[in-house]
């Protein structure tokens, strides 16, 4: 790709804060969870907790069997959004946090979950190159429950007022589009 089709390319898929528009929604694909994802979880946190390592206690538990890691299921969420370019371009210049985390209902080895999430509520800060968005994340199974929700922030980098890009480093320009759907609304089932 020649330096010119690769700045239209870039140009195309960057994302910015003023593409996050109130009650924009964001739809991940789904991803099924499996012993892997349990056991790389748990070598990596050093989380061996029997309820997720061991068959045999946990069928003796209320969840009739193994589950997911609470904290491998917000990873995953996140994950699953990152993969639909929703942050294309180096949008993110920084993830200012996590709020409101709620574990609703179990995961379990071969429930399948995806990702929808709502942007709502969106300001420029005082720094003219930087907006703050605020998303609401659903976690939902195979059978439309919601096993999740959590809301997080970030400051995304804005357009420059001459129409410009505020500066990003370079790595981040090889991303793709977002999946993206304009105010559309999720209704929450009851906890």
């Amino acid at each position: 790709m020649d330096e010119q089709a690769l700045a239209r390319h870039t140009a195309a898929v960057t994302r910015r804060w003023e593409d996050f528009r109130l009650g924009d929604r964001i739809v991940s694909d789904g991803i099924t969870v499996t012993e892997t994802h349990v056991v790389g979880w748990a070598s990596l946190t050093g989380d061996w907790i029997p309820l997720h390592v061991d068959e045999t206690y946990a069928t003796k538990t209320q969840f009739g069997g193994r589950i997911a890691h609470g904290p491998l299921t917000l990873a995953l969420a996140l994950g699953l959004v990152t993969q639909t370019r929703a942050f294309a371009g180096g949008a993110v210049a920084a993830w200012l946090g996590l709020d409101a985390l709620r574990a609703l209902r179990p995961v379990h080895l071969g429930d399948t979950v995806r990702t929808e999430v709502d942007v709502v509520t969106t300001r420029p800060t005082s720094n003219a190159t930087r907006g703050l968005v605020v998303l609401d994340y659903a976690v939902l199974n195979q059978r439309d429950e919601t096993v999740m929700t959590f809301q997080s922030s970030f400051l995304l980098n804005r357009r420059c007022s001459q129409g410009t890009e505020a500066p990003v480093p370079a790595a981040a320009n090889g991303q793709q589009h977002a999946s993206v759907s304009s105010r559309s609304t999720r209704t929450k089932p009851p906890a």
